[in-house]
């Protein structure tokens, strides 16, 4: 008598930021590997569609406009954009409906899927209060990394044992390129906080330094000031290029082509990392330990002064520009660890 697998639908609830949307990748991968039966749904907000979208054990990816709705809430258009939404999400019978999340946004939609919830109990979720809309309380102790408080909600709920020492995101397989452009350096010079921006002046003598080693020094960016910056960083340089503006798609691509990336804290290190590239990262007033990019060739640097990291969005002790904790992470810091990286890599651009 032939058997028949049998497939178990899931509804995973992860709409914002994009650090949080890539965090959950190797959670999804690892989920699937364990139970193969297992078909995945995903509700995102529209701006980050793009990333569930690479991954091969997505199937359906459901969006959501929250931050519009929430400016416009009172306009007939966006009740029925809602209503939309809401219809796509109802369309399946789920056996999983999980809020990754753990915040009233994302616990509210998972009120509307078909199927049982399941979420982080009030110890361990963002907004403890939430957990009541869950049928099943999960506890994940807190104070590790996101992405290995994800892995251990997963081995949760699907039951079996994440393995912490292997990061696989899942979606290398969208950028993994047979010619690599193995002399370039991209920078991720653009975040929003005050005071995780390193110091304009830093960038342009790094910029100037690795463009005199041989590098062709790349400049995404999102915004207009970044834009203007990356011009300054580049004006009078050989080998610097602003690059036109990008979609999470494209920056993906180009993240997978270049040699090694250097990178302030910021969402677009979450996803390099996740492409498997080589980061330096450079923190002061956060930390990597709870939120930095994790993969192969993960670098941080952080501060030596006792108030960093303060997790502020304004500097308490200096009314400069630029925070005494970044001011200190100089150049030649940076250079040194480019150094070790191309030995460790086998050489520069390896």
């Amino acid at each position: 008598m032939t058997s028949h697998k049998t497939t178990k639908r899931v509804l995973i609830i992860k709409t914002t930021s994009l650090g949080d949307v890539i965090h959950i990748l190797p959670a999804i991968a690892e989920a699937a590997k364990n139970n193969p039966d297992l078909v995945f749904d995903w509700v995102v907000e529209d701006t980050f569609s793009e990333v569930p979208n690479w991954h091969l054990n997505i199937e359906n990816v459901y969006e959501v406009s929250i931050r519009q709705w929430r400016k416009n809430f009172y306009k007939p258009a966006i009740w029925k954009a809602i209503k939309k939404s809401i219809g796509q999400i109802r369309q399946h019978q789920y056996d999983y409906v999980i809020d990754a999340q753990g915040l009233s946004k994302s616990a509210i939609i998972s009120l509307f899927a078909k199927g049982e919830t399941y979420g982080l109990d009030k110890h361990s979720a963002r907004e403890g209060w939430v957990s009541r809309f869950y049928k099943h309380k999960i506890p994940v102790p807190k104070g590790t990394h996101a992405i290995t408080r994800l892995q251990q909600f997963f081995g949760k709920v699907f039951h079996y044992e994440p393995n912490m020492n292997v990061f696989d995101s899942g979606i290398r397989h969208k950028w993994q390129l047979a010619n690599l452009e193995k002399s370039q350096v991209l920078f991720l010079h653009g975040t929003t906080w005050k005071t995780k921006h390193w110091p304009e002046d830093y960038w342009n003598a790094l910029a100037g330094k690795l463009s005199d080693d041989g590098y062709q020094v790349l400049l995404p960016w999102g915004s207009e000031s970044e834009k203007q910056r990356a011009e300054r960083v580049s004006l009078d340089k050989q080998n610097v290029e602003v690059l036109p503006k990008m979609s999470l798609s494209e920056l993906a691509k180009k993240f997978s082509e270049v040699s090694f990336i250097i990178s302030v804290d910021t969402g677009l290190s979450h996803l390099a990392a996740a492409c498997d590239t080589p980061i330096i990262s450079i923190y002061g007033a956060t930390s990597p330990v709870l939120t930095g990019s994790k993969g192969n060739n993960q670098i941080y640097l952080t501060s030596d002064l006792d108030c960093a990291p303060c997790f502020k969005r304004s500097c308490k002790i200096s009314d400069d520009t630029y925070p005494p904790c970044l001011q200190g992470i100089t150049v030649l810091r940076i250079m040194a660890e480019v150094l070790a990286l191309e030995e460790r890599l086998g050489g520069k651009g390896a």
